[in-house]
């Protein structure tokens, strides 16, 4: 896996996307490596693939202490991450940099059709093939790479299997 897609209100994908927002918070988030490539899916009434960004680290913390030291950071009100974290004793951090907002998303209706994918709840993986059929479909955005992905012909010949 190289990738993760990751599904975000609309309001917070806009503030991932434009670096003001510098960390997701997640109920419970598996482990990731940094420099993974992570691609924001905004949800209703947006519906689309709008962005990258690269994931630095994965913190937790209690949500008591991810208010305290991180509010600023997280560009969320009190309330609802309270209400977001409730009943969790822990919580992740996806520390995030790299902006990259597409100038042209990739739709719901065009994820199902070329990509075979919904959107997830929360986050997926997505493989090394899937990442090479977004960049095929949008060859003039500037597609964030995985450590473990190169571009070129092994990046284009994943392409051509998955399809």
């Amino acid at each position: 896996m190289t990738a993760v897609l990751l599904s975000v209100k609309p309001v917070y994908a806009d503030a991932l996307l434009a670096g003001t927002k510098k960390a997701e918070v997640r109920r419970r988030f598996p482990s990731a490596a940094p420099g993974t490539s992570v691609f924001i899916y905004a949800s209703s009434p947006v519906r689309a693939l709008v962005g990258t960004l690269r994931l630095d680290q994965i913190t937790r913390a209690a949500p008591d202490i991810v208010w305290r030291d991180h509010h600023h950071q997280i560009e969320i009100a009190e309330d609802a991450l309270t209400h977001y974290l409730a009943g969790r004793d822990e919580a992740a951090m996806l520390w995030v940099s790299r902006p990259n907002r597409w100038g042209a998303k990739i739709p719901l209706q065009e994820m199902r059709e070329k990509l075979r994918l919904e959107p997830p709840q929360s986050f997926r993986y997505l493989t090394d093939a899937m990442v090479a059929e977004l960049h095929t479909m949008r060859p003039s955005e500037r597609i964030l790479q995985s450590p473990t992905t190169s571009a070129g012909a092994p990046f284009r010949a994943a392409s051509a299997r998955w399809r």
